[in-house]
């Protein structure tokens, strides 16, 4: 229910249209449930033949109302303009509540000489009666005696307000009583008027008025309406913020929006911008500003704090609205919730830059195969070499020592070409179920000779830990090789932390975290509290040969962890910073079968007598793998290549008990070849080796259970047990 009183400055109530001599601003006040409003306004001027009643008379708010500048602006201009009340004389409809039918006789003869309406009189009796015409919405306005049934006017006042009627109420008050009038108001009349004061003029204008007033606040509760609604459909809060008094008035219910009590969240800007997160407000501050100078759009997105303490990320859109000197007075805007959106760009970026990680990994993977590849054909050569010169010269001391330092350069060239394959992932695997609990308590003793005394050792293990498929000795290297890495990150101490979990890893997990497909995991976790490592640092870690130790390192550590998890179906992530310690978060597909049980091979005599068929397409390698084996008593029959293997095999006409060849083989390689044999030899044993795989020539990077692999480089006695072993194998 709209209230509205007119007073003038000096506080005296004028009823009656103001003379030439009184012209000046007056004071309407405005005021609804809860929410008052103080407008400013020009007296009305002289003979209503003059200026009379339809001059203009809401000019300014005082006081900010949750309005949106043009739906105010135009609302208030109507209920200012009393010629709003249609062209010539429209009809009001005027309901009169007074037990005095002399009354009736009084407001029907005043409102006969109105000059901006024609008036139709409706008069009940009762308070009752009255209170069912306001219901049927019949009427204009409704003048309600304060001596009603005993003084019951004011009760109907307070009746109509509990059941929101709409239709303004000027309460007719008993002489000088202003204080009933001033407490009608606080009810919800439109107006009041003493008896001693009712006149034609001053009835006729707190009629208008109240009529006018009424329509306007009725149209600018629609407009409102049609704000929210706009504000709902366009799946965004609304917001018009005053910038001569900072208040900011919302369109849609941001409090529940950010998790606030109902009014809760700033209604000013000045606090809205502190709760702008501290890292965007500066840069959106300096945006509003230039916007404001400017007759562009705004388009900013920032964070902002709920009241949880978590911030969502919001767009906001808007522009400045500007008075007749061009000056913004206002900006009106839309922000919209984007923080799922931003999420899932942010999502999207992160596993770019995997990927571009990843690729770029890969290439220079390809490059240091190939260069492992060579080199251990080179060192297979040496190692062989080596062992039959220390058989040759088994009585010469000087010679030996000189043997045996060129034994030891070879290992350390073969570990670092074994470093470089797993970081390609073209080491052969030999996987098998294990439980990676157990891999943990079996490099105990040398993860404690690592860390030393002064660095705190912290394992939990997971009871019921899920079984993984992979390479025993490659998780070894894994763990050792991280314990490492945390061991020269604490130079002066400090916790290191291992632990096993099972974990699920669902859509949401991976976003921005892992590239690893959704199901069952189990995750390898350790944590150090040293020195951590810059972005710089952590964005080469998995790089070969890239240290920051400096020359006490190779740089094939982490990258060699790289390549075992990637080649296992894993995926692994680090997080680090300066002085916060380092962790990394190592997973591994789960499987259900039941760990295999460690069975040590028996030792077998390496010499024999059976026929075997050597394919080897690097020259040097393939005459020391025959020699080897001929002076074991073997008899050895030696092709280059796949294709002339298999033009032995098929015109030799004895048993050929057992095929050696390399893996990758110009032409056909050495998987295809061996499917050929099998059905050129049914019964055909084969040991498969190889300084070297690609994803062509193994499948997925792994060799299958009761498939023989040895990697190369290997020594002469290795090769022979393993060539003995397979020939005894049932």
């Amino acid at each position: 229910m709209t209230v509205v009183r007119i007073q003038r400055h000096n506080g005296h109530k004028d009823h009656g249209l103001l003379s030439g001599s009184d012209a000046g601003s007056s004071l309407c006040t405005i005021s609804r449930a809860r929410q008052p409003v103080l407008l400013t306004t020009p007296a009305l001027g002289g003979d209503h033949g003059a200026r009379g009643l339809s001059d203009p008379f809401f000019t300014r708010e005082l006081t900010p109302e949750r309005r949106l500048d043009t739906s105010r602006s135009t609302a208030l201009r109507r209920g200012s303009d009393l010629s709003w009340l249609g062209p010539g004389r429209p009809l009001l409809r005027i309901l009169l509540v007074d037990d005095q039918e002399s009354s009736f006789l009084d407001i029907k003869r005043l409102t006969a000489e109105a000059v901006r309406f024609s008036a139709e009189i409706g008069w009940v009796a009762t308070s009752q009666t009255g209170l069912a015409a306001l219901a049927s919405g019949a009427y204009d306005v409704c003048l309600v005696s304060q001596r009603l049934d005993n003084g019951e006017g004011a009760q109907l006042l307070a009746d109509a307000a509990a059941r929101r009627a709409t239709t303004p109420i000027v309460l007719l008050t008993d002489r000088g009583d202003e204080a009933a009038g001033h407490a009608a108001l606080s009810i919800g009349a439109a107006d009041f008027l003493g008896r001693d004061e009712l006149t034609a003029r001053a009835l006729e204008r707190s009629i208008a008025q109240s009529v006018v007033t009424a329509r306007a606040q009725a149209e600018l509760q629609a407009t409102e309406q049609r704000f929210q609604a706009a504000a709902e459909s366009a799946g965004g809060l609304l917001y018009d913020w005053d910038l001569s008094t900072d208040r900011v008035s919302w369109y849609g219910d941001v409090d529940a929006e950010l998790g606030y009590a109902p009014g809760e969240f700033p209604r000013t800007a000045r606090a809205w911008q502190e709760l702008i997160h501290p890292d965007d407000r500066d840069r959106i501050i300096d945006s509003m500003h230039r916007d404001l100078l400017s007759s562009a759009r705004g388009a900013h997105e920032y964070r902002v704090r709920r009241k949880d303490g978590s911030f969502a990320s919001w767009a906001d859109r808007g522009r400045a609205v500007r008075d007749p000197q061009g000056q913004a007075s206002r900006w009106i805007g839309c922000v919209s919730d984007v923080t799922a959106r931003t999420a899932a760009e942010r999502a999207l970026h992160d596993s770019e830059q995997r990927l571009t990680e990843a690729q770029k990994m890969e290439a220079v993977g390809r490059l240091a195969g190939g260069v492992a590849h060579d080199f251990n054909n080179l060192l297979t050569v040496i190692l062989g070499y080596v062992d039959a010169l220390r058989a040759r010269f088994a009585g010469d001391a000087e010679a030996l020592l000189d043997l045996n330092e060129i034994d030891k350069a070879s290992e350390h060239a073969a570990l670092l070409t074994r470093q470089l394959l797993t970081f390609s992932r073209r080491q052969v695997l030999q996987p098998r179920v294990l439980d990676l609990n157990w891999i943990v308590i079996d490099t105990d003793r040398m993860v404690n000779r690592i860390v030393g005394e002064d660095i705190h050792l912290d394992v939990d293990l997971a009871a019921g830990l899920r079984s993984v498929h992979a390479d025993p000795g490659q998780l070894k290297q894994v763990l050792l090789n991280l314990v490492v890495n945390a061991r020269e990150a604490m130079p002066n101490g400090g916790t290191l932390t291992i632990t096993t979990t099972n974990v699920e890893l669902s859509d949401d997990d991976q976003r921005g975290v892992f590239m690893a497909a959704s199901g069952p995991y189990v995750m390898l976790v350790v944590s150090d509290t040293g020195v951590g490592m810059t972005e710089e640092t952590r964005a080469h870690l998995f790089e070969p040969f890239y240290t920051t130790k400096g020359g006490r390192g190779t740089g094939l550590g982490l990258s060699t962890v790289y390549g075992i998890v990637q080649q296992s179906g894993g995926d692994l992530q680090v997080s680090s910073g300066l002085g916060q310690g380092t962790t990394f978060k190592i997973l591994l597909p789960s499987v259900d079968s039941a760990p295999e049980p460690v069975v040590a091979a028996p030792v077998r005599p390496a010499l024999g007598h059976e026929r075997l068929l050597v394919v080897e397409d690097e020259p040097g390698v393939g005459t020391l793998l025959a020699t080897i084996l001929r002076q074991q008593g073997y008899d050895v029959l030696q092709a280059a290549n796949a294709e002339e293997a298999l033009t032995i095999a098929g015109e030799f006409m004895g048993e050929i008990h057992l095929l050696i060849t390399d893996i990758v083989m110009p032409g056909m390689n050495g998987r295809a070849l061996a499917t050929r044999m099998e059905t050129l030899r049914p019964g055909i044993k084969t040991l498969f080796m190889s300084g070297y795989t690609d994803h062509a020539s193994v499948g997925p990077d792994m060799l299958e259970p009761g498939v023989h692999f040895l990697q190369k480089p290997f020594a002469p006695s290795v090769f022979s047990a393993t060539v003995r072993e397979l020939l005894d194998e049932a």
